[in-house]
């Protein structure tokens, strides 16, 4: 079934030019779709952890609907705040890996809003932290579809899973510009889906739009797609300044609609048009927190959601283990170093054991008490010329061990001093164990 749905996807991803952008997979939940959460529910039962990844029991419905029809916002919103309750506040993000049939409808992930506090990107203000069980970190709720986890990650679909984690992080920060080029409604920026138009070189964003080169005759061809965050996703994430925002294109043609997916060789007539810098902070307003304030260090768990009686496999849990060190590091190559992400459980959900209430008892007999006065007249009565030695070739390193043993002893903690009376005649080749002893002490 798995395998059937994953070849569905591609055939819609990949059909022809005249194929429109797969459904908006951003949320925003309005106030009346939102449910009281209640605390320790038995909806979403966290049974352990493998590894980073927690392991959740989901014993209600995930789908992206209810059976009504209506968007099943609740579960999201119970499931975090069971995350949150088990592992702490310490999140901007919780990615849902199902191990079950979970039906999203025609996309491969989506982004639930939960938060946002960032002005001139285009997305309104938003704080449902506390719906979604959160007093300050988390950001949003990311699922993934179920079909797109198990391949392998020699496989091209894997790198497309990756693409998807950072087409769903971004969502945090993109696409909402209000930008119409020229003036013009029919030319937006970025379609009603929140994604870049299939019109505007994205420099290749997995945002979608594309990396156009012009060729002779007005003609223009998609030379590269999906390779990662453009440079206006760099900076409506905070992760560039203003003034590194270069210039980009957008082309005016009646052959795309906008919403087409990225086609890599479409080739197609049309005339460019510049989008710079001061179109887009005239449609924005200024970016608040600018680059130099804003967050660049993200946490991340992933929670593997898997059915009653039917745990996930070990094998699962260590492709799960896996995706999370590929997710920490393909942020890390897409902002060019700029940002990272952490996607493990953090050190402070790490519960400590409470310790025994009584003490702990041992069966083994008293230690001997020391006599540390016969001890040093022991050592003393074993020097020879001032010196100790097991064996010839050890004089050095027993010589030493002794005066440190010594001058550990209250009467005899004067290291210095007790080297230069025991060691006035000595010949010259013996001061190497007086430099080292004074080194060692002094």
């Amino acid at each position: 079934m798995n395998a059937l749905r994953w070849l569905l996807l591609c055939v819609c991803f990949f059909a022809g030019n005249h194929l429109v952008a797969e459904p908006a997979d951003v949320i925003a939940p309005m106030p009346e779709q939102l449910r009281p959460v209640k605390s320790g529910s038995n909806e979403f039962v966290p049974i352990g952890r493998s590894g980073n990844v927690l392991r959740v029991e989901a014993r209600v419905g995930y789908d992206r609907n209810r059976a009504d029809g209506s968007l099943n916002v609740g579960a999201r919103q119970q499931l975090a705040s069971g995350v949150i309750e088990e592992l702490g506040d310490h999140y901007d993000f919780i990615i849902v890996a199902p191990a079950m049939h979970v039906n999203l409808p025609g996309v491969r992930g989506l982004h639930w809003q939960v938060h946002n506090d960032v002005q001139g990107i285009g997305r309104p203000m938003l704080d449902l932290r506390q719906q979604f069980g959160s007093a300050r970190q988390l950001k949003a709720v990311i699922d993934l579809d179920e079909s797109i986890l198990p391949v392998s990650t020699s496989a091209v679909e894997y790198d497309q899973l990756l693409d998807t984690l950072m087409h769903e992080i971004m969502h945090q920060w993109g696409a909402y510009v209000p930008l119409l080029v020229d003036g013009n409604a029919q030319s937006p920026l970025a379609t009603a889906e929140r994604h870049w138009s299939s019109r505007y070189d994205s420099d290749a964003s997995v945002m979608l739009g594309a990396r156009w080169q012009a060729l002779e005759a007005s003609a223009w061809r998609q030379v590269a797609v999906y390779d990662g965050y453009g440079p206006l996703d760099l900076y409506l994430a905070g992760f560039i300044p203003v003034s590194e925002l270069s210039a980009t294109r957008y082309l005016q043609t009646a052959q795309l609609q906008g919403t087409e997916l990225p086609e890599l060789g479409r080739t197609v007539q049309a005339s460019a048009q510049e989008v710079n810098a001061t179109a887009l902070l005239a449609a924005l307003g200024p970016r608040v927190p600018a680059h130099a304030q804003a967050q660049r260090d993200f946490s991340a768990v992933i929670v593997s959601l898997e059915p009653v009686g039917h745990p996930a496999s070990p094998a699962v849990l260590d492709r799960l283990e896996l995706l999370r060190t590929h997710l920490q590091t393909r942020f890390t190559a897409v902002t060019g170093g700029r940002a990272r992400i952490d996607a493990g459980i953090s050190a402070a959900s790490v519960r400590p054991v409470p310790g025994a209430p009584s003490g702990v008892g041992s069966s083994a007999p008293p230690a001997t008490v020391l006599d540390l006065g016969a001890a040093t007249q022991f050592l003393l009565a074993g020097r020879t010329n001032d010196l100790w030695q097991d064996k010839a070739s050890t004089q050095v390193a027993d010589s030493v061990r002794a005066m440190l043993a010594l001058a550990g002893d209250p009467p005899m903690r004067r290291p210095c001093r007790l080297l230069d009376s025991a060691s006035r005649n000595w010949k010259p080749a013996r001061w190497s164990i007086g430099l080292h002893f004074c080194a060692c002490r002094d």
